[in-house]
């Protein structure tokens, strides 16, 4: 069994992508089992480590129907602009999904005119005010309904 640094290393050989042996993901046994299978499953290695990076970066789960050359533009592209890639990944159907609930700000934030932003959100849901936004349940509007930055707007 290699170290994360070894298997990173033979992983860039094999397939030329970078992996950074001192993050904590991947961890060492998915890098080892990765590098004890690149020889006989490359294209189902080289997607998993791609899909792997991509899911971290951009927090997001990617389809499994993704090439490798779709993955690797993505991640390519990811840095520079992480929110387009997001939209691209969901489709049509995940930047206009259906929103789970209506909220706005709670009175003591809209008291001062205040936002709230959830980048996670299709574009024109992402800052929630005062006015009643449709928006897709995430972590965050989780966060800002269980402390009260965020209330659910019930239509009264």
């Amino acid at each position: 069994m290699g170290t994360k640094k070894d298997n990173a290393a033979l992983l860039l050989a094999a397939l030329r992508v970078t992996i950074d042996p001192e993050a904590s993901k991947p961890n060492a046994a998915t890098l080892q089992g990765w590098v004890d299978r690149v020889e006989t499953e490359r294209d189902a290695v080289h997607r998993e480590v791609l899909t792997a990076q991509l899911e971290t970066e951009l927090d997001l789960q990617i389809p499994g129907d993704a090439t490798v050359e779709q993955l690797q533009a993505w991640l390519d592209r990811s840095l520079e602009e992480p929110d387009a890639v997001r939209a691209e990944i969901a489709g049509p159907e995940g930047a206009d999904a259906a929103p789970g609930l209506t909220v706005t700000v709670g009175p003591g934030v809209a008291a001062y005119g205040g936002t709230y932003t959830d980048s996670d959100q299709a574009a024109g849901r992402r800052v929630i005010g005062s006015e009643p936004t449709p928006v897709v349940r995430t972590a965050l509007v989780e966060i800002g309904l269980k402390n009260g930055t965020l209330i659910e707007h019930t239509g009264d």
